[in-house]
C-alpha cells in the first residue's frame, strides 16, 4: 500500500519527519518496506502565470519576471497555471512529470500562487507499507490516517458526509432509467446511481499527479475519479457506460459455464459457476469485485455513467480471483474485507467528483440493495487485560484507548462491552482488543519480567517437550526425522481413507487438493524418491498433523514410522544379513511404550485395507484405538511405484501422552532373587499371544515381574490348528525372598486359568 505523508497530512496535523513517521508505523506493528520521493522530477518548477499565448509561444509571468517560451505547439491560454522551470527555461508536461506520453504543458489549478515551489501542492514523500491481509481499513489513506491518530493521541477529521450538489441535480426518476437484480449470497450490498451529460477529459493535474505517486495510472476524469476514491476509502468502485447496458438493467448473479467476457485488459476469460459476475439483460459486462469487461467500459464517447458501489463477499471474490488467476487493486481489498458503513460516502463523493470535473448532472435518487450487519460486541475483562499484559491498567485509562479506536463501550461491573466500528473486521475475541491496547499503550512500554516459576520467555510449553522427546527417542534408535507437506491429491488419500476426507475449496493445483489423512500419505513419496535415488534402506519418522472432517474439519497431532530395507546392510555374518520384518516395527513400539512407561497396549486385529492383513494391528489402550502398525499391502504400494516391502507404524500422538504418565519414579536395584520359570503351552493358533499374556499378567497379581514369549513353534508332530508357546513367567518380592509352596501356588494358579478359560494344555 503506498500513502503519499501529504495526503495524510490533509486528516490529522503530522509533524514528523519521512523517516520518523515510518519508524512509528512500523513500531506499532504496520511495517514500512520504503520512503519513495516523487518529488524529484517536479523539485526545481515554480508556480508561473501565462500572461499571454499563441500555438508555439508563451508569455509567463514567475512572481519576479515576465520570460517568453517558445515550442513546436502549446494548448494554453492568459491566466492559466503553469509549472515553470528557471534554470532550464522549459514548462512541465506529463512526459517529465511521470503521468503521461503528452508533451503539452500541463495545466495546474487556478488556486495556486504564483511564484510558490509546485511541491508546496503536490505530494513528495510515499511510504511503501506491508498490510496484513487481516486489516482491511489499512488499504486506504483514511484508515491509515485513522491509525496514526490512534497512536499519536491526535484528533482527526476523517469522513465528512457529503451530499449531493442541488446544483447539478437531473430530477429523472431512477427507477424509471435502471432495474437491478442481486444476489445476496455473492453480493450482500450494491449501490447504483447515474451521472448524465458527462464530458469526459483528462483529470486535473493534481489528480493525476496523486495517482501516479500510489501507482496507478491515470486515464479519464471518470475513472481516475474511482481510483482516488477506492485509494482514499478502501472502497472499489466501478463505472460504466450506460448506454452500452442492454435493456438498462443489471444484474448481479454467478456465471454460466458456457459464459466467458472480455475484460478491460483485452483477454477473454472463460467463466464458471464459481464467479461472481454484473451481466446486463444478456451478457456479463464485469467480473464482479475484480475487473471491468471492455464491452461496456467509459470512452470518449461516453456521455452517460452507470456508477457501482459494492460490498462483495470476500471468500467468492478470492475464489474467483485465484481460479481466474486475475489479481487487481480492487480484487485485494474486496478479498480483505470492506466496510459496509462507507458506501453511501463513497458513493456520493466519487459521484460530485464526476459532475465537478465532467460538467455533469446526478441523478438525484439511487438504487441499492443492502445487508443489515448485526455490529460486533466484544465482552473484555480488565483482568484479563492486566494478566496477559502484565500491567496494571486503569478502566479510566484502558476506556480512552479503546475510544481512540472509536469503540463504544459500556461499563459492566469488572468489564467492559466494547461495541467495534464496522471497518474493524479483524476484531472477532477479547484478545484482538488486548492486542489493540498493548499496541496503543507501546510494546516497548510492556514489562519484562524474570520468574523462575512457569515457563520463561523462549521456552518450550508440555507439548513441545514431549514431541522433543519422543525425537530424541526415534533419533537415539538410529531414524532420521522426516518433514513433508499436509497436502496430497485426492486419490491418493482414499487409498487410506474414503469418507472423512479434507477437501480444499480452491487448491494450488490437483496435486495439493487434499488435506492428509494420514501422515503416510506423504511419507510413502518421500520412501519413492529415495528408493529411485539409490537410497534403499530407509528409517524415517515424522511428527506432524493429520485432517479429518466430521461435523466440522479436526486437526490432529499424529507421529509415524517407516523401515525399509536391511536391518543390517553391509555385514559379514550372513544370517544377520535380513530385510526389516513386521517384528522389528512391532518391537520399535513396544520400546516406545516401554520408554515412555505405557503399559496395557493391546495389539488387535485390524481390518486398515491399506494393511496387510497377515502383519498389521491396531494399537489400542482401554478399548480405545490409538494408531497401528504393520506392512503396507502391495495395492497401496504399487500407485507409489514402490516394489518392496514398507513396514509402518502411526499414533495418535495427543491420546499417547495422555495415557503417559506424568511423573516417573525410582526403582532400586532389587535385593531378593526372582524365580523365574519356563513354560511350554499348546495353544489354538486364533488366540493371540497378547490376550495370553494378559491373562497371566492379571491372574499372577503383585508378585509378578516379567511375562516373556521366548519360544513359537507350529507343524508336526503338533495338531494342525495348534502351535507351541514358549512362555517365561518372573516372580519377585521387594521385601523378602520367596519360597517354594507359594510359588508353586501362583504357577499352579496361572495354568488352572489359561486351561479353564481358553483350553491351553501345559506341553509335557
Amino acid at each position: 500500500m503506498l500513502v503519499p505523508i501529504k495526503w495524510l497530512n490533509e486528516f490529522l496535523p503530522i509533524d514528523k519527519t519521512p523517516k520518523e513517521l515510518a519508524e512509528l508505523y512500523t513500531a506499532k506493528g504496520v511495517e514500512v518496506k520504503g520512503i519513495v520521493r516523487v518529488g524529484e522530477k517536479t523539485e526545481n518548477f515554480i508556480v508561473a502565470e501565462v500572461k499571454s499565448a499563441s500555438n508555439t509561444k508563451a508569455a509567463i509571468f514567475d512572481g519576479k519576471n515576465t520570460v517568453e517560451i517558445s515550442a513546436p505547439s502549446f494548448n494554453l491560454k492568459p491566466q492559466d497555471k503553469v509549472a515553470y522551470h528557471p534554470q532550464e527555461k522549459k514548462l512541465l508536461n506529463s512526459i517529465i512529470a511521470g503521468t503521461g506520453q503528452d508533451s503539452l504543458p500541463v495545466v495546474l489549478n487556478a488556486d495556486y500562487e504564483t511564484g510558490r515551489n509546485l511541491l508546496d501542492y503536490l505530494d513528495d514523500y510515499i511510504l511503501d507499507l506491508e498490510i496484513l491481509p487481516n486489516r482491511s481499513d489499512l488499504m486506504s489513506v483514511i484508515g491509515l490516517a485513522r491509525e496514526l491518530a490512534s497512536y499519536e493521541e491526535i484528533s482527526a477529521k476523517l469522513i465528512q458526509p457529503p451530499s449531493v450538489n442541488s446544483k447539478n441535480i437531473d430530477n429523472h426518476n431512477i427507477k424509471d432509467l435502471l432495474e437491478l437484480q442481486v444476489d445476496k449470497q455473492g453480493c450482500p450490498d450494491y449501490l447504483a446511481r447515474l451521472i448524465f451529460d458527462i464530458k469526459i477529459a483528462s483529470s486535473p493535474f493534481w489528480l493525476q499527479w496523486r495517482l501516479a505517486g500510489v501507482g496507478l495510472r491515470p486515464i479519464s476524469n471518470i475513472v481516475d475519479a474511482t481510483n482516488y476514491i477506492m485509494v482514499k476509502y478502501g472502497t472499489p468502485l466501478h463505472a460504466f457506460d450506460y448506454d452500452k447496458i442492454t435493456d438498462h438493467k443489471i444484474e448481479v448473479r454467478f456465471a454460466d459455464k458456457v459464459e466467458k467476457i472480455r475484460t478491460i485488459d483485452n483477454n477473454i476469460r472463460t467463466l464458471n459457476e464459481n464467479v461472481l459476475v454484473i451481466a446486463d439483460a444478456k451478457y456479463p459486462v464485469a467480473l464482479a469485485g475484480i475487473m471491468g469487461g471492455i464491452d461496456s467500459e467509459i470512452s470518449t464517447s461516453t456521455k452517460k455513467v452507470l456508477l457501482e458501489c459494492a460490498r462483495f463477499n470476500s471468500k467468492v471474490i478470492r475464489r474467483a480471483s485465484k481460479q481466474l488467476n486475475l489479481s487487481t487493486e480492487a480484487s485485494q481489498r474486496f478479498e480483505m474485507g470492506i466496510d459496509h458503513e462507507i458506501l453511501e460516502i463513497a458513493s456520493l463523493e466519487v459521484s460530485n467528483m464526476i459532475v465537478e470535473m465532467g460538467n455533469g448532472k446526478i441523478i438525484k435518487d439511487k438504487l441499492e440493495v443492502r445487508t443489515i450487519d448485526k455490529p460486533i460486541s466484544i465482552k473484555l475483562s480488565l483482568d484479563k487485560i492486566n494478566s496477559l499484559l502484565g500491567v496494571t491498567l486503569a478502566k479510566v485509562r484502558t476506556k480512552k484507548m479503546l475510544m481512540k479506536m472509536n469503540c463504544e463501550i459500556i461499563e459492566q461491573e469488572n468489564q467492559l462491552v466494547v461495541k467495534v466500528p464496522s471497518y474493524r473486521l479483524d476484531l472477532q475475541r477479547d484478545v484482538d482488543l488486548i492486542e489493540e491496547i498493548a499496541k496503543i499503550y507501546g510494546y516497548d512500554n510492556l514489562p519484562s519480567v524474570f520468574s523462575i516459576r512457569g515457563k520463561a520467555a523462549g521456552g518450550y510449553d508440555n507439548l513441545s517437550q514431549s514431541l522433543n522427546t519422543i525425537r530424541d527417542f526415534f533419533i537415539g534408535c538410529n531414524f532420521i526425522e522426516n518433514q513433508t507437506v499436509s497436502f496430497c491429491d485426492e486419490p491418493t488419500a482414499q487409498a487410506f481413507n474414503k469418507n472423512e476426507l479434507v477437501r480444499i475449496p480452491v487448491p494450488l493445483n490437483e496435486r495439493y487438493s487434499v488435506l492428509r489423512p494420514t501422515i503416510l500419505a506423504t511419507l510413502l513419496d518421500c520412501i519413492k524418491i529415495n528408493l529411485s535415488r539409490g537410497n534403499k534402506n530407509l528409517r524415517l519418522f515424522e511428527i506432524g498433523k493429520i485432517f479429518k472432517q466430521a461435523k466440522e474439519p479436526k486437526e490432529l497431532i499424529h507421529l509415524c514410522v517407516v523401515m525399509v530395507g536391511d536391518n543390517f546392510p553391509i555385514f559379514w555374518q550372513k544370517k544377520y544379513d535380513v530385510s526389516a520384518n513386521y517384528f522389528d516395527i512391532k518391537g520399535i513400539a513396544e520400546t516406545l511404550f516401554d520408554f515412555l512407561k505405557i503399559k496395557d497396549i493391546e495389539f488387535i486385529e485390524t481390518d486398515r485395507r491399506f494393511l496387510s492383513q497377515d502383519y498389521a494391528v491396531n494399537i489400542e489402550y482401554g478399548g480405545s484405538n490409538i494408531g497401528y502398525l504393520g506392512q503396507i499391502n502391495k495395492e497401496v504400494l504399487n500407485k507409489f511405484d514402490i516394489n518392496v516391502p514398507v513396514l509402518a507404524m502411526e499414533l495418535d500422538i495427543e491420546q499417547l501422552l495422555k495415557i503417559a504418565p506424568t511423573y516417573r519414579f525410582y526403582q532400586p536395584i532389587p535385593r531378593f532373587p526372582s524365580v523365574v520359570r519356563d513354560f511350554a503351552f499348546i495353544v489354538d493358533d486364533k488366540i493371540s499371544a497378547s490376550k495370553i499374556t494378559q491373562s497371566i499378567q492379571k491372574i499372577a497379581g503383585v508378585l509378578l515381574e516379567s511375562v516373556d514369549i521366548f519360544d513359537y513353534f507350529q507343524g508336526k508332530p503338533l495338531p494342525a490348528g495348534k502351535r507351541n508357546l514358549g512362555i517365561r513367567i518372573s516372580l519377585r518380592s521387594d521385601e523378602r525372598t520367596l519360597n517354594q509352596e507359594e510359588v508353586n501356588k501362583i504357577f499352579d494358579r496361572i495354568v488352572s486359568f489359561l486351561k479353564e478359560q481358553w483350553q491351553i494344555d501345559l506341553r509335557a
